[in-house]
């Protein structure tokens, strides 16, 4: 945006030099650093699934839905889906391999 501006400027001065003179004389580019990786790491995510395979073996009460915790997990880890787009999923959106037509943040 600062880019934008200084060109503006300098085509506006060089036609019609501004009385105070040029408005973009001292104004430097703003650096922000890079940002860093916040997500979760490799061994993080393995131990996940292996805590959720481990939980598969040890459930097993019948009020207790292994496969599907392990389901939704794995779900989750691989699509990105925030929890509220996961639980309005319907059936007929899982087409093959895939999700289809699947309502994300700022409706799309």
């Amino acid at each position: 945006m600062l880019a934008t501006l200084r060109t503006a400027a300098r085509w506006i001065h060089a036609h019609q030099p501004f009385l105070a003179g040029y408005p973009m004389e001292r104004i430097s580019d703003i650096n922000t650093p890079e940002p860093t990786w916040q997500g979760l790491t490799d061994l993080q995510v393995s131990r996940l699934k292996s805590a959720s395979e481990q939980l598969m073996q040890l459930s097993t009460r019948r009020n207790q839905l292994p496969r599907r915790d392990n389901a939704v997990l794995h779900l989750l880890l691989t699509t990105a889906l925030r929890v509220h787009e996961l639980i309005n999923l319907d059936l007929n959106q899982y087409k093959g391999n895939h999700l289809v037509n699947v309502k994300r943040k700022g409706a799309r």
